[in-house]
C-alpha cells in the first residue's frame, strides 16, 4: 500500500511539473495518439518530437529512422489525461534481438529516459511498455542530437618562423582550441576540457599560434559551443617561412670592371658590377664589353642613362657575341626590368634575340621598335613572368648567330644566398654489390689509386646474374642524395688510369678478384673521395661425387656373382656394375683387389671385369628413381694391344669414343676418359663402356666422376583394374586373368 501511495504522489508531482511546462524531456513537436504492435513488421512511426503512445504489460513497437546520425535522447512523460509512471523501454536496431539501449525501471516506478549512438536513415523499434496494468498511455519523447559548430579556414599570414596570423570562421559562437604540430604529422589530441578562447560567428584571427617553429606545419582547431558541443578538427596548413630576398639595380655607374672607358680600350669579354656587396657578371661569348657614357657610345636612347654596358664596336673584331649570359653567383634572383638596345639586326643571320633562364624563353626583339633602321631599343618587363622568377642566370642568345647589343639598368628583385652546397664525398655502408651488403667500405682518399680497398664476398650464382633485380642489386649508395657516383669494374691487376674515360658499370657478371673503383664527387663539385671495393667470388658448393670404391668411400658387395652394387656413402646411392662377355654370357664380377692388378687401379680397390672371358660390355646403373650426370672414368685396357678404341654410350642416346691400352712389353696403366659436357650424358640412368670388336678386353674401372645424382619419380607400372569395377551399375563377378600381351 505505502508503495502504491508513493507512486500516486509522484504522478501527481509529475503532472503539475508538466502542466506548467518545466519537464525536461518535453518536445516543441507533439503528435497524435499512437497504438504500437507486438511485431516489428507493422509497427507505426514516431518521429523526433512528442508522441502520446499506448502501452500494456508486453511489448508494444514503434518504429523510428533516425534523420541523421549522432546521439538520441529517449525518454517517456505523463500524458496530461493518464498519468502514468510504470514505464519500461528498450531500443532495438532493425531485427537485432539484443537491445541496443534501454531503460529497465527496475524499481518499477517513475519513467524513463535513455540515450543510444544512431545512424542517419537507420530502422531502429522502441519498445515502451507498462509494468502494473494495460491500456494506459505516456508521452513518448525523441530529443534529436544537438548541432555542433562547423569550421571554416581562412587566411595564414607567416612573417616569421615563430609568428604568424591564422584565420577561421565557426557558424556558431564557442569557444575554440588548438594545437600546432610539424607539416604531415599525425593528428593531436586537444584537450577542450579547460576554458578556451571566445569566438563569434565573424572571421577569427590566430595570432602567433603557440608551438610554431621553424619550417612548414599544421595547426588545428575545434570549438565548442556554450552547451558542449565540439566541432569536428579542422587542419590548416602553415607554410614555411621565406624571407623576401633583397634587391637591386645594376646601372654602370661605379664599382665596374672595366672601368668606364669611352675609348673602348679597356674592353673585356666579362663585365662585373658590384651593387651592395653583390656581384653581377656579364659573360660575353667570342665577343666583347666596354663600359662608358651612354651618348659617347651608343647615342641617346629613352631606356638607357648615364653609363651603359655596349658592345666593342670601337674594335669591330669584338663588336658580336653569340651567347651573353648574366649571372649573379652565389644567388638566385628574380629578373623584372632592363634597357636593351639592339645595335645592328643585321648583323644576325637567323633567328632573334631570346631571353632565356633555366626553364623558359622570351623573345626580346619583338619588343624592340626599330623605327625602320637595324637598331631600335626597348624596356623589357619579365616582372611577372614566373620563368624568370628564382633563377641563378639568365641568357641572351640567337641561335648561335652574331648579336650586337647594349644592356643598362637591370634590376633585380628577391636576390637571396643560395644554400650551402654539400661537402659529403662519403659512401653509405648499406651499398650492395650484386644484392650484398660490403664488407668493409676501406678508406676512401681525394687521390686515385691512394684508396685503401674495402671488400665484399658474393657467391657464384649471383657473380654471374646480370639483371640488376631485386636481390641483385649493385648500388653505391650516397650519403648526400646531392653528390654523384661513377663506378667503374676493374679484371684483377687491371690499370686505373683511364677511369676518366672508362665506361661506368652497368651490371656485367663479375669474375673473382675483380674490382670497383668508385668516384665519389660532393655537391659543391670540388670534394672528391675515391673507393676501391676488392670482389671475392666463393664458388659454386661442388655436386661432384666420385666412386673411388675405397672403404671410407662406400660398401662394395657382390662379388663372383653376375653384379656387384657399390653403394657410395656421401650420397647414399647405389650404382649396380654387370659385364657380358664376347660369348654373350652374363660375367663373373669381380673386386679388383682379388683379380686385377694394382696398376690398373687408383688405391686399393677397382671393379674387374673379364673373369668368365673378355668382356664385350660393361654396364654401371643407378639405382632405380634417381639420374646423374657422367664427367669422367678411368679405365685400364690390360689387353696389352697398344690403344685401342672404346665406345661408351648412355640411357640417352649419348655416345662418345675414346682410347685406352698398353702394349704387352709395356706395364698396366690407367687411362683418363672425360665426357662431354652435353645433354646425353647428363640426367642419365646409366652408361655403357663397349670393346673394341677385335675381340674384347680384360678391364678394371676405377674413379668414376659422376655430378648432380638426383632424385626423380618413378612413372607407375601398375595396370590392373580394381575387383569394384562396374558394368551398368553391376559390380563384375571376376575379373579373370589379365594379358600383357
Amino acid at each position: 500500500m505505502k508503495k502504491k501511495i508513493e507512486k500516486k504522489i509522484i504522478s501527481l508531482i509529475m503532472t503539475f511539473i508538466m502542466v506548467v511546462g518545466l519537464f525536461p524531456f518535453m518536445s516543441t513537436t507533439a503528435f497524435a495518439l499512437v497504438t504500437g504492435t507486438a511485431d516489428r513488421l507493422s509497427a507505426p512511426s514516431v518521429y523526433v518530437g512528442t508522441t502520446e503512445v499506448y502501452t500494456c504489460v508486453a511489448q508494444r513497437f514503434y518504429k523510428f529512422i533516425a534523420p541523421s546520425t549522432g546521439i538520441y535522447t529517449i525518454s517517456t512523460s505523463d500524458s496530461v489525461a493518464n498519468p502514468n509512471t510504470d514505464i519500461m523501454s528498450n531500443l532495438y536496431a532493425n531485427d537485432d534481438t539484443t537491445a541496443l539501449a534501454g531503460d529497465d525501471n527496475e524499481d518499477y516506478m517513475g519513467h524513463i529516459s535513455y540515450t543510444a549512438f544512431l545512424t542517419e536513415n537507420g530502422v531502429y523499434y522502441i519498445d515502451v511498455q507498462n509494468l502494473m496494468v494495460d491500456n494506459q498511455t505516456c508521452m513518448l519523447n525523441i530529443l534529436a542530437p544537438a548541432v555542433a559548430p562547423t569550421l571554416t579556414a581562412g587566411t595564414v599570414n607567416r612573417t616569421s618562423d615563430t609568428t604568424a596570423t591564422v584565420n577561421f570562421t565557426s557558424d556558431m559562437e564557442g569557444s575554440y582550441y588548438y594545437k600546432v604540430v610539424g607539416d604531415g604529422d599525425v593528428e593531436p589530441t586537444i584537450d577542450t576540457d579547460g576554458v578556451g578562447i571566445t569566438c563569434t560567428t565573424s572571421e577569427t584571427t590566430i595570432t602567433n599560434p603557440i608551438g610554431l617553429t621553424e619550417g612548414a606545419m599544421d595547426i588545428y582547431i575545434i570549438v565548442k559551443d556554450g552547451t558542449g558541443n565540439k566541432s569536428t578538427s579542422l587542419r590548416i596548413d602553415i607554410d614555411a617561412y621565406i624571407p623576401s630576398g633583397d634587391t637591386a639595380m645594376f646601372d654602370f655607374e661605379g664599382n665596374t670592371e672595366p672601368i668606364a672607358d669611352n675609348t673602348g680600350n679597356t674592353a673585356l669579354g666579362t663585365v662585373k658590377q658590384t651593387v651592395n656587396g653583390k656581384d653581377i657578371l656579364i659573360v660575353a661569348t667570342d665577343g666583347k664589353f666596354v663600359i662608358g657614357d651612354e651618348v659617347e657610345l651608343i647615342g641617346t636612347f629613352a631606356a638607357f642613362d648615364g653609363n651603359v654596358l655596349a658592345p666593342n664596336v670601337v674594335n669591330e673584331e669584338f663588336a658580336n657575341s653569340t651567347r651573353v649570359r648574366v649571372s649573379l653567383p652565389g644567388y638566385s634572383f628574380n629578373l623584372n626590368t632592363f634597357g636593351i638596345l639592339d645595335n645592328d639586326k643585321n648583323v644576325r643571320s637567323v633567328g632573334s634575340i631570346m631571353l632565356i633562364s633555366s626553364s623558359t624563353g622570351y623573345n626580346v626583339e619583338e619588343q624592340i621598335d626599330y623605327k625602320g633602321t637595324d637598331n631600335g631599343e626597348a624596356s623589357i618587363d619579365v616582372s611577372s613572368n614566373s620563368g624568370f622568377q628564382d633563377i641563378t642566370y639568365f641568357d641572351f642568345y640567337a641561335d648561335g648567330s652574331n648579336m650586337q647589343f647594349a644592356l643598362d639598368n637591370i634590376y633585380l628583385t628577391n636576390i637571396k644566398p643560395l644554400p650551402a652546397q654539400s661537402s659529403d664525398a662519403t659512401l653509405k655502408t648499406s651499398s650492395t654489390v650484386k644484392g650484398e651488403a660490403v664488407t668493409s667500405l676501406g678508406t676512401p682518399s681525394a687521390t686515385l689509386g691512394s684508396e685503401t680497398a674495402g671488400a665484399v664476398t658474393i657467391t657464384a650464382a649471383k657473380a654471374a646474374d646480370t639483371s640488376n633485380a631485386t636481390t641483385f642489386v649493385t648500388l653505391f649508395e650516397k650519403n648526400d642524395s646531392n653528390a654523384t657516383v661513377k663506378a667503374v669494374k676493374y679484371a684483377s691487376s687491371s690499370s686505373t688510369a683511364g677511369f676518366a674515360t672508362d665506361a661506368a658499370y652497368n651490371n656485367e657478371a663479375i669474375n673473382n678478384a675483380d674490382f670497383f673503383i668508385i668516384k665519389v664527387t660532393a655537391e659543391d663539385s670540388t670534394s672528391v673521395n675515391y673507393y676501391r671495393i676488392n670482389v671475392e667470388v666463393t664458388p659454386a658448393p661442388s655436386s661432384d661425387v666420385t666412386l673411388t670404391f675405397e672403404s671410407g668411400n662406400g660398401l662394395l658387395l657382390g662379388e663372383d656373382t653376375d653384379s656387384l652394387d657399390f653403394t657410395h656413402s656421401g650420397s647414399n646411392t647405389t650404382f649396380t656394375f654387370t659385364a657380358v662377355t664376347i660369348d654373350n654370357n652374363a660375367d663373373t664380377m669381380k673386386f679388383g683387389s682379388s683379380a686385377g692388378s694394382s696398376l690398373g687401379r687408383h688405391g686399393a680397390e677397382s671393379v674387374y671385369t673379364g673373369w668368365d672371358g673378355k668382356t664385350k660390355t660393361a654396364t654401371v646403373t643407378i639405382e632405380p628413381g634417381k639420374i646423374f650426370d657422367l664427367k669422367s672414368f678411368y679405365l685400364s685396357n690390360q689387353n696389352g694391344n697398344g690403344d685401342e678404341t672404346f665406345t661408351i654410350t648412355t640411357s640417352k642416346n649419348g655416345s662418345f669414343s675414346a682410347v685406352a691400352g698398353m702394349l704387352s712389353s709395356d706395364p698396366i696403366d690407367t687411362d683418363l676418359i672425360s665426357l662431354p659436357a652435353t645433354a646425353d650424358f647428363q640426367g642419365i640412368t646409366w652408361f655403357k663402356i663397349t670393346t673394341p670388336e677385335t675381340g674384347g678386353a680384360w678391364l678394371e674401372i676405377d674413379d668414376i666422376l659422376v655430378a648432380n645424382i638426383t632424385t626423380v619419380s618413378i612413372p607407375s607400372s601398375d595396370a590392373t583394374l580394381k575387383t569394384s569395377s562396374t558394368v551398368k551399375g553391376v559390380e563384375v563377378t571376376s575379373l579373370g586373368t589379365p594379358n600383357d600381351g
